[in-house]
This record gives C-alpha cells, sequence and structure tokens, in this order.
C-alpha cells in the first residue's frame, strides 16, 4: 500500500526563495518559524485557511504584527459560509489579526531577505516573515516511477486499489473520484478499507463526509457534509452573540454542518449525517 502523503505547496510568486519565507509541514518547520519570529515584528500569512489562522494566532500571542492575505473573499471557504466567517473574522480582528481578503501576492520583495509583500491590488505590506500556508499537494514520485494512474493523485477504485491491482492507496496521496480530502478522518477510512482489501476482504469505500473539529485562535470551529455556502437548501440556524451554527436540509435528511463557538454535539451530528437521519430522528434549532 501507498500512503505517500503530501507536502506543503508553495505558489509561484515571485521572491517566495528568499530568506524568510516559511511554509509548515514537519516539526523542524515549527521550530524554524519560532525562531526566526524570535526577532522579527511585522508577519504576513499567505493564505487563510486552518494551518495560516491557527499559526497566526500563535505569533500574535507573542506579540507579532499579523496580517493574513487571502484569495477567497471569505475565511475558510471549505469550512464556513458567508456569515459564519465574517463573525469569525470580526472575534479575530478584534483579537488583533490584520485581513485582506480576495487579493493575492504579487511579490514578495526584498532582495534576498523578506522586506514587504505586494498584493496584485497595489497594495504594499511591510513584513519582517512570510508564512505561506497554500495547501498541500500529494507525493505522487513513487506512484509515477511504478508507472500508475494519477491525475491530482494516485487514483483509486472503490476497494482502494491503483491502476495496478496488486497495490493499494490511502491518505493524502490517493484521489477517489474527483476527491482529494487532504484529512486525517478520511485517511482512517481508507487505510482501513484498503487494509481489509489487502487481507482478503470485501469492503466498498464509498467516500468520507469532510469533517473537521478543531480550534481557531482558541475558539471552537467543526464543519462537515455540504456547508451550502451559495443557499442552495433548506438551513436551521443558531445564533447567539458568541455562537453561529447552521444545520443543511436536503430532501429532509441532514447533510451537513457548521458550528462556531459550539462543538458539543458534533460527533451526533456527524454521524446522522453519514447515517443519512431524517431530520425528525434529530433534536435541531
Amino acid at each position: 500500500m501507498l500512503a505517500t502523503g503530501s507536502h506543503s505547496y508553495l505558489p509561484p510568486i515571485e521572491g517566495v526563495n528568499q530568506q524568510g519565507v516559511f511554509t509548515l509541514r514537519t516539526v523542524d518547520d515549527a521550530r524554524r518559524i519560532i525562531s526566526f519570529a524570535e526577532t522579527r515584528e511585522k508577519v504576513v500569512l499567505v493564505g487563510g485557511g486552518l494551518l495560516g489562522l491557527e499559526t497566526g494566532s500563535a505569533l500574535l500571542g507573542k506579540g507579532k504584527k499579523v496580517t493574513v492575505v487571502e484569495f477567497f473573499p471569505r475565511l475558510l471557504p471549505r469550512q464556513l459560509d458567508t456569515k459564519g466567517a465574517a463573525r469569525l473574522m470580526q472575534i479575530m480582528q478584534d483579537r488583533g489579526f490584520s485581513f485582506r481578503l480576495g487579493t493575492s501576492v504579487r511579490e514578495i520583495a526584498g532582495g534576498g531577505a523578506v522586506a514587504s509583500v505586494h498584493l496584485q491590488k497595489g497594495e504594499i505590506l511591510p513584513a519582517d516573515m512570510v508564512i505561506v500556508s497554500a495547501g498541500v499537494r500529494p507525493n505522487l514520485e513513487p506512484a509515477q516511477r511504478l508507472g500508475l494512474a494519477t491525475d491530482k493523485g494516485i487514483i483509486v477504485d472503490s476497494t482502494l486499489r491503483t491502476s495496478r491491482p496488486e497495490i493499494f492507496a490511502a491518505g493524502d496521496a490517493a484521489q477517489f473520484g474527483n476527491h482529494l480530502y487532504g484529512i486525517w478522518p478520511a485517511a482512517m477510512e481508507q487505510g482501513r478499507a484498503a487494509g481489509t482489501n489487502m487481507a482478503g476482504g470485501g469492503v466498498i469505500y464509498e467516500g468520507s463526509t469532510p469533517a473537521n473539529k478543531l480550534k481557531v485562535g482558541g475558539i471552537d470551529l467543526a464543519a462537515a457534509g455540504e456547508i451550502d455556502a451559495e443557499d442552495r437548501f433548506e438551513s436551521r440556524i443558531e445564533e447567539t452573540d458568541t455562537v453561529y451554527r447552521k444545520f443543511v436540509i436536503d430532501d429532509n435528511h441532514l447533510v451537513g454542518c457548521i458550528m462556531l463557538g459550539d462543538t458539543a454535539d458534533f460527533a451526533r451530528t456527524v454521524r446522522a449525517i453519514n447515517e443519512q437521519m431524517d431530520i425528525t430522528q434529530i433534536k435541531l434549532p
């Protein structure tokens, strides 16, 4: 079985290879960032995803000035709809974050060491260091050397077999249909199915429900399934000053959720999504 994982993606930005530009994937990456940041003040994060925001929160706690540049018009586009993202951004702005949304980086300037970040819209951000959190890409080299079919990842079928039936793949490197999941729950499900089938079992993998539960800057956040950012489905919403919870419904079945500020019943909700439970069987707002 191939479980070759993935690596941080470094976009082709001018100046991205100079001193003071980092990605975060390993413990050694984290140590280098911590060491370099000790004598720096202004940090620009390229990417407003989970890893970028958590890194920014840690640096903010060390007294750094943190600016997040995000290509999408909202934070965490995979986990939050427009309303939830706006709520999270306000909380994080109140804690000291600065955001530039709906734009991208044109150049990291500095002549060998980071001095500023130039945005596509023309703004120039002073910077002592840049952390790029632009997602990951599968490690495909071993699969390609073996002559396996690849696309964005290593192509697998519903048994987790590759184009060579004696070779299986799972985790960040595996592509099932059009999906590269890149999350731990999916990797566990794929590994379990692949291992069972390698031992002679007959497990059929039908895909994984995208589900994440974590803290972003100390704020509880969870999302699963269809978050319905385009408002195509029915939804039930619960809001208070500190909580935003959305439950997405399709044909009387729960198909997704967002929980910001209160994730207490997330496991039960994910189970209801996976089992395609009728909403009459679930306590919703």
